[in-house]
């Protein structure tokens, strides 16, 4: 099925529970690829039951407030398909509050970000504001946890030492170099 303006595609949350996101423009180009781009929003809507195209949440776009985020809108242009992981709910016209939105930034002034394809979790943004909202303290010490996490694997990856070349082996591959030569090309030569 072929993505339009105004489609609604709900996501499932970590917690089992329900978000949505809603297509606000398709059908754009961007001049370096021949794919066609979306204009995605996520919006306000999480639930224990999956969206229904009447729910008022599903209207409003999430503005997110985490950390750095400093009450930014949740849309970003995505390319490709819809993943299967998103299921189709129904579609809404576009709205006023759309329009608007669609003309301060379609992405070629740098408004809205470019992501690449459209990722299975794309709605994961509407939990995590959730979160912050809800269970600060332990969201907050679960991303520092994650952080450092990965940090410790990201050492642990770089401080490998790198296998050595046998001395005999490095000894007789100097030997083979013309040390009479000036010019240091020659000399490897």
């Amino acid at each position: 099925m072929a993505i339009k303006s105004g489609d609604i595609y709900a996501t499932e949350l970590p917690d089992g529970r329900y978000g949505a996101i809603r297509i606000l423009k398709t059908g754009g180009k961007l001049d370096f690829s021949e794919g066609i781009f979306h204009l995605v929003a996520v919006t306000k809507y999480i639930s224990d039951i999956p969206p229904a195209p009447t729910a008022p949440s599903v209207k409003e776009i999430l503005h997110e407030n985490r950390f750095f985020f400093d009450d930014q809108p949740c849309i970003g242009i995505y390319g490709g398909d819809m993943p299967g992981a998103l299921k189709y709910v129904g579609r809404i016209e576009p709205f006023d509050e759309d329009q608007y939105i669609i003309a301060i930034g379609d992405g070629s002034n740098g408004r809205y970000p470019l992501y690449g394809p459209i990722p299975n979790d794309i709605g994961l943004n509407v939990y995590r504001e959730w979160r912050w909202e809800n269970d600060r303290e332990n969201y907050e010490a679960e991303v520092a946890r994650d952080r450092e996490s990965a940090q410790k694997r990201w050492a642990n990856q770089h401080r490998k030492p790198k296998k050595r070349m046998p001395d005999d082996l490095s000894w007789s591959i100097i030997e083979k170099l013309d040390w009479d030569q000036e010019d240091g090309s020659k000399v490897i030569e």
